[in-house]
């Protein structure tokens, strides 16, 4: 499709990591330009600003913030996927 396209393009373009590398790995070099998957996408679209803004008041710095944010979605999102799955499925029938 389209955006698989324009995605591949650009990851063509950046360095040789992806973006999970640099917040879950214990990751030592500066993250300027890591390459992204299809749910890195969606996480920085859709849910990195949030998470974010409601750990605001948290006095841990801001790198920890945003792999906490990222543990939280890549822990979360295949579980809500698979209930809205579910939930269509009992919908459907």
């Amino acid at each position: 499709s389209l955006c698989g396209l324009v995605l591949g393009w650009y990851n063509a373009f950046q360095d040789g990591y992806y973006l999970e590398d640099c917040l879950l790995a214990d990751w030592r070099h500066g993250c300027l330009s890591p390459r992204y998957r299809w749910y890195d996408v969606l996480y920085d679209a859709a849910f990195r600003e949030r998470c974010l803004m409601a750990r605001m008041h948290d006095f841990s710095s801001f790198s920890a913030k945003e792999r906490q944010c990222y543990a939280v979605f890549t822990a979360r999102f295949p579980e809500c996927a698979k209930l809205a799955g579910q939930c269509l499925l009992a919908a459907c029938v």
